[in-house]
């Protein structure tokens, strides 16, 4: 029988490793949405694409969506493209 006293320290640890965990499958599973939505539009080409990261994704750990575009933001300035995000409206802007 547990006492009221909460969860123990290694409870815990796997708890914080499962949300890193899910965090970081909804990260990757942004990144390349919003790489599907740019080659879409330099198909038809555009130079400009806008990304509204989504508030939630269906059958992944929840996150919060304007940390999450914060992220993506850095990703992609990485990968060498200009990129915006306007925390109002979660909204990526992604130029090349």
């Amino acid at each position: 029988m547990r006492d009221a006293s909460g969860p123990t320290p290694q409870e815990l640890r796997a708890l914080g490793r499962r949300r890193s965990a899910s965090k970081e499958r909804a990260r990757g599973y942004l990144l390349a949405m919003c790489h599907r939505a740019m080659e879409r539009v330099a198909r038809g080409g555009g130079k400009v694409c806008l990304y509204t990261v989504p508030p939630f994704l269906l059958g992944l750990g929840r996150y919060d969506p304007v940390e999450m575009g914060g992220e993506l933001k850095r990703e992609l300035r990485g990968a060498g493209y200009r990129v915006t995000f306007d925390r109002a409206t979660v909204t990526l802007t992604v130029m090349w």
